[in-house]
């Protein structure tokens, strides 16, 4: 699957993104596609221009975030400028912003991130959102803002 991740055709990333993802759901299985090598190619795949590419990358970072171990990783493998850039981009999906917000808030409840969150400027991306009619960017940006140390 993660070879597939790695495909130049867009429709094939974007579907393997989509398989990865939901597998990384899985909190027993995270570890394994990390070992894979499934970050390098979602990290790709955010920066792609193909909405399916955006939408199911961010979605597997979001997934992959929710253990401290996943956390520190996909920091490490470079996902956190990628995520900022998509979710205070408004003309990107709308799917792909949420789930990058919420990869991001993820992101941040280990405090071995603020750092590295901070400098990619994650604060100015939240409160662009601050204006949104879309409720999860509300709270998905408060939920940061209220976590992360003063800049």
């Amino acid at each position: 699957m993660v070879a597939l991740a790695l495909s130049s055709d867009l429709n094939t990333k974007g579907e393997a993104s989509r398989a990865i993802a939901n597998l990384a759901a899985n909190v027993d299985v995270q570890q394994t596609l990390i070992k894979e090598g499934c970050l390098q190619p979602m990290v790709e795949a955010l920066q792609a221009d193909e909405v399916n590419c955006q939408r199911f990358a961010a979605l597997c970072v979001a997934n992959l975030a929710t253990t401290v171990a996943s956390q520190i990783r996909v920091v490490q493998a470079g996902a956190l400028g990628p995520l900022v850039t998509l979710s205070a981009n408004p003309k990107c999906q709308l799917e792909a912003r949420r789930y990058a917000t919420l990869a991001i808030a993820n992101l941040t409840a280990t405090v071995a991130n603020h750092v590295a969150l901070l400098e990619e400027g994650v604060l100015q991306a939240l409160f662009s959102l601050a204006n949104s009619p879309v409720c999860a960017f509300l709270s998905f940006s408060a939920l940061c803002v209220g976590v992360l140390p003063p800049a």
